[in-house]
Parts: structure tokens; sequence; C-alpha cells
């Protein structure tokens, strides 16, 4: 079912749109990040429009999409946080609407152009962001260095991390349960992107900052986090991203991502370097295409 909304106000698109990501026709639920990421895209578009009073969506047009990239260039966003941002509002246009014959996604329509303009021009490459073994060294001693009553829980995520290119959230979401059977058994099963499950072939090299960290909270029970905040309370996201960054930059380690992610791209690396096939690290990282698993092969 579409969620066609001609003439509705920007004040109901945002919330139908993100409806329609959490419950899909025939398909699985788009992961948490995702709807994050398309929610906030969402919340620029639609701040754009209201600045330059646009009323409803039907009033957009392929200026209108020009418009707004030169309002997001005026903001000193990337390219590649733009591309980002028109590929979330593309893919609101298409499955917002039914289109008609002579109706053409806007945002399309504007993609199409540029690219006839460029005469050849291409978006800028990076290669894949990572630690080198001696800037993770330097991140562990600066962890270790803290002394602070968390210390043994930091130590033990970054190690755990570089181990198993975990994502974030699926960090957060472990049990002591799944620690201990991992421990046991050098696999770790988690629910990834899609609700789908996983096994991950984890690395020891990190091992004992999570035996270490494994001692100390012996007195919890096995449905427990693994992972809590000084709280008590399960650790999320943007708790996790702010720990790892905050070392990072005590260790003066600057790279173009500094929160979790970085931890994940690093872990790949090392997995290829430990001699791990491209197949199983595609497996461990959770990658729906070993296309996306290639990028990492110049880290090695």
């Amino acid at each position: 079912m579409r969620i066609t909304i001609l003439n509705t106000k920007l004040s109901e698109l945002k919330f139908r749109f993100l409806s329609y990501l959490e419950q899909p026709d025939g398909g699985e639920p788009y992961s948490k990040n995702t709807i994050r990421s398309y929610s906030q895209s969402m919340d620029v578009f639609i701040d754009f429009l209201e600045e330059n009073q646009v009323e409803t969506i039907n009033d957009v047009n392929d200026t209108t999409i020009k418009f707004f990239v030169g309002y997001l260039i005026k903001n000193s966003l990337k390219q590649v946080s733009i591309k980002n941002k028109l590929s979330a509002v593309q893919f609101f246009w298409e499955v917002a609407f039914d289109f008609p014959n002579d109706m053409i996604n806007p945002v399309s329509r504007y993609i199409e152009s540029s690219k006839k303009k460029k005469r050849g021009g291409r978006t800028e490459k990076r290669l894949i962001p990572v630690l080198y073994s001696h800037e993770v060294d330097l991140l562990l001693d600066t962890v270790f260095a803290s002394r602070q009553a968390i210390s043994a829980r930091d130590l033990a995520i970054i190690g755990l991390m570089l181990d198993s290119g975990l994502r974030s959230e699926e960090l957060c979401n472990l049990t002591i349960k799944k620690l201990k059977d991992m421990l046991i058994m050098n696999r770790l099963a988690v629910i990834g992107k899609g609700n789908k499950e996983r096994s991950i072939k984890v690395l020891t090299t990190y091992r004992p900052t999570l035996v270490s960290y494994m001692n100390t909270i012996r007195q919890k029970g096995d449905d427990d986090f693994a992972f809590v905040t000084i709280q008590g309370t399960q650790m999320k996201q943007r708790v996790l991203h702010q720990m790892v960054s905050h070392y990072l930059k005590i260790a003066k380690i600057k790279k173009p991502q500094m929160g979790g992610h970085l931890l994940r791209h690093t872990a790949a690396s090392l997995m290829l370097a430990s001699g791990m096939n491209l197949k199983l690290v595609q497996e461990n990282l959770g990658h729906s295409s070993i296309t996306t698993t290639e990028k990492y092969l110049h880290l090695v």
C-alpha cells in the first residue's frame, strides 16, 4: 500500500513516511539506524520547505530540489551528506506516490539533469578509515591510563568491537549470557539489520580485556545487559559513540569517523590481516553483498 499524500500538509509527511519504513509492504522493517537517518534527512527537507513557504508537497518541483541542494551547500554539508539527504528524499517520493504518467519524481529529474551537466564528473571517493596497529595500541593505552571506574568496561567494549566487528546497536543489546557463550565457543550470535541473526567468528586478540571485565560483573544475571552506564541503564549508541570519540580525542587520533563504526572498519581489516577469507568476513560483518566487503581489501 502506497502512502499517497498529494496535497497533504508538511506536518503529516514525516510521520507517515516513517510509519511506512517500520512496516513496508511485503518486506522486512528497515533498521533503526536507517529510519533514524531518513528521519533526520526529512527534518532538514521539511524545515527548508517551511522556510520557503512551500505549504504542500505537490508544490515541489525540480527547481525546488535545486534550491534545496544550494541550501545544503550553504550550510557546509559535505558532498556525501548531500547525496544521502537527496537519496532519502528521493526514496520518500518513490513510496509516497503512485505516479501518473505525466508526474515524475522531482529528485530523480534533478539528479538526471545534474549528471548531464557534469561532463563525466564523479563523486569523490575516499578510502575507508581505520585505526592502524600503533593507533589501536595508543587508544587502549589511553583508556587504561584514564584509571576511571568504568575503564574495565570501556576496554572490554573497544576490545570486543575490534575482535568482532559488531555494529554499535548490536553491542548495546548484548546480554551477559551471550558473552559467556562467546568465551566458550569463540562465536557470538547477534541479531543484526533486518532482524537477521548471524554467528560471528570472533578474533581473540583482545579477549583478556573482556575476561577481566566479566570478572567484575559476576553477580549479575545472565539476562542482564552486558554493558551499562554509570547509572546502571542499558548503554545507548549515542553514549557509545561519545565514549569512543572521547578516548580518540585524548589520544590525539583524528579520523573521518570517530565512533564505534571506526572500530567496526578496523575489525574488518584485522580479520583480513589474520588470514580470514573474504566470505567469512562478509558473514561476520553481516554484509548482504560481498562487494561491500571487498572495499576493505585495500587495507590488507
